[in-house]
Parts: C-alpha cells; structure tokens; sequence
C-alpha cells in the first residue's frame, strides 16, 4: 500500500513540474501535510540518487510509529514503501529500504536507509 501510494505521488508530481528539486520538495512536504511526519533528507544528496547506491532519510513525528506505539521493533513498513516507490518513480531505478531507527523501537525518530538494489 505504501509503495503505490509513493509511486502514485511522484507521478502525479512529475506530470505536473519537471524541475526534480522541486518535485522532492513538493514530495516531501506532501508527506507532513497529510499528517504523517517531518521528512529530513539532504536534497542533493536524493537529487543524486540517480547515481548514488545509498541514502539516509529521516522522518520526525512518523505517524505509523506513533499510532502503533513502542514495541521494541521497527513498525514503519507503510513508510519504507513509500519511500521506495517515490524513488523508484524519480530515478527510474529499484531500491531497497530498512529501517534502522524507529519511534517504536524507542529511538527520538524513524530513519531509513536506501540502497540501489541488485
């Protein structure tokens, strides 16, 4: 569900504008007006993505974290998702995500590691 959510996204941005900035920008503010947290993500770096294999993104006040609460594991697989298929969408490349930190897992956010998959 969070994968098509992503992808549904960015193509709907990418029909809309061509500048990738201010598609990921649009793209990531998307994600906190709708209630579900504060993406942190150094924009060169994902504008990069094209030609990069990894990358951080960070999230604050992740809702799906949030609404399931502490239980000792990492919960936020709607995000990692989303977060693939917004990429995939803009670098036309397949990418995996773990989640290494997680409000459930009683760190102060939810991180998440992309890489270029085989």
């Amino acid at each position: 569900m969070g994968y098509e959510l992503g992808k549904d996204v960015m193509v709907k941005l990418k029909r809309k504008m061509s500048n990738l900035q201010k598609i990921f920008s649009v793209g990531t503010n998307h994600y906190f007006f709708v209630g579900m947290g504060k993406i942190e993500v150094n924009v060169l770096q994902l504008l990069k993505a094209v030609s990069v294999k990894r990358f951080t993104v960070k999230i604050r006040n992740n809702f799906p974290a949030l609404a399931i609460g502490k239980t000792g594991y990492a919960e936020c697989h709607l995000t990692r998702g989303y977060l693939v298929g917004a990429v995939e969408v803009m670098t036309g490349k397949r990418w995996a995500c773990e989640e290494t930190k997680c409000l459930g897992k009683g760190d102060p956010y939810c991180e998440f590691e992309l890489t270029l998959a085989p």
